[in-house]
């Protein structure tokens, strides 16, 4: 099974890779972007207004080859990318977008993450345990209502752009290739 995050491929059944994070407090919303890791060629955070720089790092051995557009990252199937706890990742009770693109040709486990933060409430956008052709987007609440199947079927080896956002304690929004396929 190959996965591949924007021009990222990987082979492991649990990978926590953010790639762009929106982050707004409840009271001021804006769309500074907080943390963007293009892949091209290392794993350094290029966005221009977080508290930090939330640069990741490879957990075993790891490659950067040319993707789609410009790099991406090669992973062999038990490594992953690790980017350190900081505050402009934690999105409790606070708007958060994100933004990624992803490859998947196959499913091969049961439990699959392309980006994630935490369980329960904290986000992530994982593979459906119910429906496991599809996606579910957990932003941040126990209970989430994105917490069912969503989107049509990603394990097809097409590159697809996914935008997960949750608008804190309101509403919950998932877009798959720029249609809407799931709100809560």
């Amino acid at each position: 099974m190959k996965k591949h995050l924007r021009n990222a491929k990987f082979r492991v059944p649990c990978s926590t890779i953010p790639i762009a994070v929106w982050l707004a407090s409840t009271l001021t919303i804006h769309a500074d972007l907080v943390a963007y890791w293009p892949l091209d060629g290392d794993l350094k955070d290029a966005a221009s207004f977080g508290q930090a720089k939330d640069d990741g790092k490879f957990i075993g051995k790891a490659t950067f080859k040319d993707g789609k557009i410009s790099k991406g990252i090669v992973l062999d199937g038990s490594n992953h990318v690790l980017i350190p706890t900081s505050p402009d990742l934690e999105a409790r009770n606070k708007s958060i977008s994100i933004s990624a693109w992803f490859r998947v040709d196959a499913w091969s486990e049961r439990f699959e993450t392309l980006l994630a933060k935490g369980h329960g409430d904290k986000y992530r956008l994982a593979r459906h345990v119910i429906d496991p052709d599809r996606l579910a987007y957990f932003g941040g609440s126990q209970g989430d209502p994105l917490d069912a199947p969503a989107g049509g079927t990603v394990n097809d080896g097409r590159w697809h752009h996914v935008v997960a956002i949750t608008v804190a304690q309101m509403k919950t929004l998932l877009f798959i290739d720029g249609v809407l396929v799931k709100s809560g």
